[in-house]
Order: C-alpha cells, then sequence, then structure tokens
C-alpha cells in the first residue's frame, strides 16, 4: 500500500499533492492545478506484479511515495522485501506487524505510522495489513496482529499527541475497512485495498458495477461518520475524494468518484519499449476468476497441461503423464488487455496479466485428496483461491455445508489414445499440474502437505513459459467458457460466463486522492 506525496507552495495554504506513475501522472496534474489542500493513497501491492525483478527497488523512489504493505511485498519471503525497504528513500508504514523475530525489517523504512503537516494540520497516518498474509504469501518469522485492536491503541495515541485527522490506510479488504471505520472511534478516513473493491456515486464510466457509493459512509455508535473509500484495482481509476472538515475537524462534507484512466486521459511521458508481440490477441477478458470460470484461466490451465505434454521425457501410456492443471483465481492478475497495436501481446502483457513466475509441480495424489482440494476452492469463492482447472468438469452446490459442496468431478484421462471424461474415483490415483505455491500451501491448499500419500515432482518451468509457449503455438486464440465449473443452484450465484470486454486494464496500484478543506 502506497501514499505518494509532494509539497508545493502554490497558494496561501499550500498544496500537498502527488503522483503515481505514467498512467495517472497527467490526469493528476489536472487536478492538482484546481486544488489544494490534495493527498494522494496508493493502496498496496506495489512492486509485486510488474517486472518487480527489472526495478522494483527504483518504482518507489521514482515515484516519491510514502506506502504501506500488502500480501504481495511477501511473495518473495523477508529476505525479497529486506532490501526493497533499504533501499526506498520515502518511508513505508503497516502497524499490525510483530517484527521482534525479523530485525532486518525493523531496521528498514518501515514505520506503524507517519505524521505529515498539511496546511498547518498534523495529520497521522496508520498502515495496517490483512493478517491472510500469513498464508496468501511467505511472510514467516513476521506475525500479525488484528487489525482494530492495533488501530485503535495507535489512533487513541496520535489524537493524544496532536494529530488532529487520522488516516487509516490499509490492505484487508472493504469488509474490514468497513469494521474499522465503525469500531475504531478515533480513524477519521479509511482508505483500503486487498479486495478491489469498486465503489462510486451515479453512472459508472465502464462495466465495473459499484458495490456501494463513494465514498461509503460508515456511521459510528456516537453518530460520527467516516468515509471509506477504495479505487477497484490495477490501477484503472485513480480515486479521488474530496473532505470538509470544521474547524474543530469534524466532517462536514465528503464527496468525490474514481476517476477512469482511459486513453481520453493524458499520459506522462516514460521510456522502455513495450516488449516482443506474440501476434493475435486470445480475447478481452474482464470477468472474476476468482468466483466463477473464465476462459483465461481455461486459457491458462491448458497451457499448462499442453506444455508439459510437450516437454516431458519420461515413458508412460498415453498422451500424458499429467493431464489435469488447476491455477488458483488469485494468481491470474488482470484481464488481458485490448491493445491499441492491433492486437498484440507483449511480453510485458503477459507479466502483468501472471506475474510471480510460478514454478510449476506434478503433483501425484488420491482421488479422495483431489476431491478435498476443489473443497478448499468451493468454501473460498470470491477469493483468490478459487480454482481455474484444465482436465476436470466440476459441480458444486454452494448452498452445501463445508466439505460437502462438489456434487461432481469428471477427470480427463491421460494414459489413453483419445482423451476422454470419466468419474472421479475417490481411491484411484491422479497426477496433476499446481503451481508451487498451493503446493507450498497457499491459499490454505494445505493437503498437498499434509495429506497422506501425496508426491510431488518439481518441474523445471513456470507458468509465464508455458503460457507464453501456448499463445505462440496456437495464435490466433480465442478461449471459450466451456461448463468445466458449474453450479447447482442459481442463487448460489455465480454462473460460468464469458469473460470478455473492451476495457484495458493495465499497471498495478489501486490510487485514491483525498482533498482537504480545512476551517481554519
Amino acid at each position: 500500500m502506497a501514499v505518494l506525496m509532494h509539497l508545493v507552495r502554490n497558494s496561501p495554504a499550500g498544496s500537498l499533492y502527488t503522483t503515481i506513475n505514467s498512467t495517472t501522472v497527467g490526469q493528476h496534474e489536472k487536478l492538482k492545478s484546481r486544488r489544494v489542500n490534495e493527498m494522494n493513497k496508493d493502496a498496496a501491492d506495489v512492486y509485486a506484479e510488474n517486472w518487480k525483478e527489472i526495478a522494483r527497488d527504483k518504482i518507489p523512489n521514482d515515484w516519491n511515495l510514502l506506502q504501506s504493505l500488502g500480501n504481495h511485498e511477501f511473495d518473495d519471503g523477508v529476505e525479497g522485501l529486506e532490501p526493497f525497504l533499504k533501499t526506498v528513500k520515502t518511508p513505508s508504514v503497516a502497524a499490525n506487524l510483530d517484527l521482534s523475530a525479523t530485525p532486518g525489517l525493523a531496521q528498514g523504512n518501515l514505520h506503524s505510522s507517519w505524521n505529515l503537516m498539511v496546511a498547518g494540520v498534523n495529520v497521522s497516518i496508520i498502515g495496517y495489513l490483512t493478517p491472510q498474509t500469513s498464508y496468501l504469501a511467505r511472510p514467516r518469522p513476521v506475525k500479525f496482529f488484528d487489525e482494530i485492536p492495533v488501530l485503535r491503541n495507535l489512533s487513541k495515541e496520535a489524537k493524544e499527541q496532536g494529530a488532529k485527522i487520522v488516516i487509516a490506510l490499509g490492505h484487508s479488504g472493504f469488509t474490514m475497512d468497513k469494521e474499522i471505520a465503525k469500531n475504531v472511534p478515533d480513524v477519521d478516513v479509511v482508505v483500503g485495498g486487498h479486495s478491489d473493491t469498486f465503489l462510486y456515486t451515479g453512472t459508472p464510466p465502464d462495466i465495473e458495477v459499484p458495490e456501494s457509493t463513494y465514498p461509503h459512509v460508515v456511521t459510528q455508535a456516537s453518530g460520527k461518520k467516516v468515509p471509506v473509500v477504495q479505487a477497484y484495482g490495477y490501477t484503472k481509476y485513480l480515486g479521488h475524494l474530496v473532505l470538509e472538515f470544521d474547524d474543530q475537524y469534524n466532517l462536514v462534507s465528503s464527496s468525490g468518484n474514481p476517476i477512469l484512466l482511459d486513453s481520453s486521459k493524458p499520459q506522462a511521458k516514460h521510456d522502455g519499449n513495450s516488449g516482443r508481440g506474440s501476434g493475435k490477441q486470445p480475447g478481452r477478458s474482464c470477468g472474476d476468476c476468482r468466483s466463477k470460470e473464465c476462459n483465461l484461466g481455461n486459457f491458462i490451465s491448458d497451457a499448462l497441461v499442453d506444455y508439459h505434454a510437450q516437454t516431458e521425457t519420461s515413458h508412460h501410456a498415453g498422451w500424458t503423464n499429467a493431464p489435469i492443471g488447476i491455477m488458483n483465481g488469485g494468481s491470474i492478475r488482470t484481464s488481458v488487455p485490448l491493445m491499441e497495436s492491433r492486437g498484440r501481446i507483449s511480453e510485458g502483457d503477459l507479466i502483468t496479466i501472471i506475474p510471480f513466475d510460478n514454478p510449476i509441480s506434478r503433483v501425484t495424489l488420491s482421488g479422495e485428496v483431489l476431491k478435498d482440494v476443489l473443497e478448499t476452492s468451493a468454501r473460498q469463492i470470491g477469493a483468490g483461491s478459487f480454482l481455474q482447472v484444465s482436465g476436470l468438469r466440476v459441480t458444486y452446490d454452494l448452498t452445501k455445508e463445508p466439505g460437502s459442496k462438489v456434487v461432481s468431478v469428471e477427470t480427463l484421462c491421460g494414459a489413453c489414445s483419445v482423451p476422454t471424461y470419466s468419474p472421479l474415483r475417490l481411491n484411484d490415483t491422479y497426477s496433476i499440474l499446481v503451481t508451487e505455491y498451493l503446493v507450498q500451501g497457499g491459499d490454505q491448499f494445505l493437503q498437498f502437505q499434509t495429506a497422506p500419500g501425496v508426491q510431488t515432482e518439481l518441474l523445471h518451468w513456470n507458468d509465464l513459459e508455458a503460457v507464453r509457449s501456448y499463445m505462440v503455438k496456437r495464435q490466433p486464440v480465442y478461449p471459450a467458457v466451456e461448463n468445466r465449473l458449474r453450479f447447482v443452484s442459481e442463487d448460489s450465484v455465480l454462473h460460468s460466463s464469458a469473460n470478455f470486454a473492451s476495457s484495458s486494464v493495465v499497471v498495478v496500484a489501486t490510487a485514491v486522492f483525498i482533498i482537504f478543506f480545512l476551517g481554519v
């Protein structure tokens, strides 16, 4: 989670303003010329998904950010985060972490909170991060405290020490953001991330459906109103929040809306090439791969199976020894962009879609364990753990109790000359292709670590290699939704549906402008 700020004395009150990156700079400059007392919040996962191995330690210095942490900052473990925090010149904030076993992090530019003077007013920004990071990434030995008790204590302390406005800047999801706004008396504004929630007042500018108004206002038991904002994800929108306080720093009004960063918004100049094109565009997918079958998830899962079949060297009957591939929806980070260059997909686009360089393993397990893996997927509909599949046909009933949501499973044969589907047998043995992230227990898929009889073979390639090869081999490609994942009840949510759309989604971050009108 990042906060990018820069102080400019262009009015008697002064103006605190920010820029995010080349996608948002132009729009920000327009706003900055009109307003005073501006601040910008960027809701986490700063470097994890954009060419991180090339320039991750330079990104915040180029953007001049004050940043809080997201779960993806821990994707490379503490050993990956330490040099990042030591290199950046700007402070990071995350309050609910126990760093006692990681002195390197504690010695870096990481703080519980950070104070800023905005037009002479003391503003305290307190960071927080979802404890789910413990299984969404690799933070060990960092431990996490619950957000609300920590924020209660620190916000109270901040007010006692002279802060007039307290902002909770976090990466725990919209549900927790609202709980913080409701249950932390001294917090005045909540700027969130992680759930990529879209909020909007009025008619939305693109295909996203608002979950609530912008801002979403929570009323505390005392009657105090606390605005809560998110700005979707991937820097598709720049959040624009206007807050007015009276001379006692009570909120008078809140308004604004996310600004769609489309081609009508000017871009700042930037260096670099777009990367190598791979030919035809495979589709325009905007759908939610975390809650239903999506065509991009099908394409990526199929790519794993195809690449393994082409590269494996072992002798076996049939066409492959691993006819099933699974990919968690959280590893699919964006839709396929609608490119202006005649539908060409660059290396950079692929890295944006699947940015984690996930090594792939072949896992041998029983049908019973495979069913339990699918039950884990069904327990967390809407989360990053929901599985996209190849070589499986799964029917879910989400109205049933956990452990019984998988109604039926059909599996594709590998030891056969003509691939066909047959019902899953609990006592049979199956080989599936899985990311190493899931094998290590990520997203709570603990079966790969704890279930009896599971055998794992780490292969010498990753998801990006497979998708790149598959795209070149099959172009032009038109991935479809094929009823691989079905739901018994229409009220269960979530029908499988195509995920093509016309909007372009690139760059990773969520940004929110906050403008203060202070009655002092």
